[in-house]
């Protein structure tokens, strides 16, 4: 209404103060804008939290197994090109593995000649298992990543998804879980052993046809989500806010001279 009363009212201002005006109108539509879907979630979130809770653990568990399948693609690729041109020198054999297009920041990939490292690229935070062929998880106090390893002769080359990490090296490593986590609005995804258990919020990943592990989706607390999206849409609407307050001011500022007006204006401001 706010928004609306101040766009009719822009008819009626002296030319020098209608851009201005103009101005405060549309960051006032986009504070408008940024709040609706903020205001929509928490309604869903205060009247049907059980429905809004299984649909944000079925959108991660689906984001999360097709970004699994893209990064086991690429695993797939990288390996392949590493090994189907081997390289004469070892700064060739970097220039190669980074030149291969397609690599996250939760991948990397590492050639080794004769089991000993030759080249790597990406960020490798869990330690490769050279003596396993194919797909294999290697678990650490810290790490959990998926890997993929393929052989020609001498060489092997080993791709790595870094799937998850514990505190404190969550914060030093990009995972694939946790982007997904946080898009869909999940506390976050968890990667455990395999098990019969069935259900909206277990995602049971397959490859070949054989089950590799389970990922379970962990939901925040009803009052954590709320106050998680007004804490957002407040940041982000106040910003529109606070240009729109910039312009009305400067808007009166240029349209009188009187010092009480502009004086009104600034406490409408405060």
């Amino acid at each position: 209404v706010a928004t609306a009363a101040a766009a009719v009212a822009t008819a009626f201002v002296g030319r020098s103060q209608r851009w201005w005006a103009l101005s405060c109108v549309v960051a006032l539509g986009v504070a408008a804008a940024l709040a609706i879907p903020a205001q929509r979630t928490l309604l869903q979130v205060q009247h049907r939290w059980d429905d809004w809770r299984r649909d944000a653990a079925r959108r991660g568990l689906d984001e999360l197994r097709q970004e699994l399948d893209a990064a086991l693609a690429w695993s797939s690729r990288a390996v392949r090109d590493a090994l189907s041109a081997p390289p004469t020198t070892r700064s060739a054999a970097f220039d190669a593995l980074e030149a291969i297009p397609g690599r996250r920041a939760d991948q990397g990939i590492v050639l080794l000649q004769s089991e000993s490292p030759l080249a790597w690229a990406g960020m490798i935070q869990a330690p490769v298992d050279p003596t396993v062929a194919g797909t294999s998880i290697v678990a650490t106090p810290f790490y959990l990543a998926l890997q993929l390893a393929e052989r020609r002769g001498d060489l092997r080359a080993i791709a790595t998804i870094l799937l998850d990490a514990a505190p404190p090296a969550d914060r030093l490593a990009t995972t694939i879980n946790a982007p997904v986590a946080k898009r869909a609005g999940l506390r976050g995804l968890v990667f455990v052993p395999t098990s019969d258990s069935s259900g909206g919020d277990v995602l049971h990943y397959t490859m070949g046809g054989a089950r590799v592990f389970d990922v379970r989706a962990i939901s925040y607390q009803q009052g954590e989500v709320a106050q998680h999206t007004s804490e957002a849409v407040r940041g982000r609407a106040g910003v529109a806010f606070v240009i729109a307050l910039i312009c009305f001011i400067i808007g009166v500022w240029r349209g009188t001279r009187s010092v009480g007006q502009r004086l009104a204006a600034l406490a409408v401001g405060l």
